[in-house]
């Protein structure tokens, strides 16, 4: 008799914590695909939690129970991962955190994440909102001064370019 192997994944859990440690949890791909459907690699716990409440099968709600009961038993050493194959933002405080990472991944392919630069010297990338730029208001002004600056309130408001 030949027992069929099945193939494990690793997910990365990045949580809102100021003391979060990343941790890496291995999980059957067929779980796996459940939280991370068509080809993506990032995924957020709120839009996991909507895809459930959208499904009316009870059989399939249990598979997503059954989903996150066998990741939280199966922690592994990150000295001892091969590869990082999904990232799960998991944060309870959403709109702190969370709401502004997912406009990176558009399309939840860590692949294609947006990236902005900044370059303190050029005057017209200072006019764009942009998050490098927010970034790098926030480490070079005092915290007296973010309240004060009209520049720095304008950019922190509207991190994202508009489409």
């Amino acid at each position: 008799m030949t027992q069929k192997l099945k193939t494990l994944k690793n997910i990365q859990v990045i949580d809102g914590a100021i003391n979060c440690h990343y941790p890496i949890y291995s999980i059957e791909e067929e779980y796996f695909n459940l939280i991370f459907p068509n080809g993506q690699d990032i995924e957020f716990i709120e839009d996991f939690s909507k895809r459930i409440k959208k499904t009316e099968k009870k059989e399939e709600r249990k598979r997503w129970d059954k989903v996150f009961e066998e990741m939280w038993k199966n922690r592994v050493d990150k000295k001892l991962v091969n590869g990082i194959h999904g990232t799960l933002f998991y944060d309870a405080d959403w709109h702190r955190t969370m709401y502004l990472k997912k406009k990176f991944y558009p399309d939840k392919k860590e692949v294609n994440i947006i990236i902005h630069s900044y370059n303190p010297s050029d005057k017209k990338s200072k006019k764009k909102s942009n998050v490098a730029y927010y970034n790098y208001k926030m480490s070079s002004i005092s915290p007296i001064d973010k309240n004060k600056d009209p520049e720095f309130l304008g950019v922190h408001q509207n991190v994202y370019p508009k489409k």
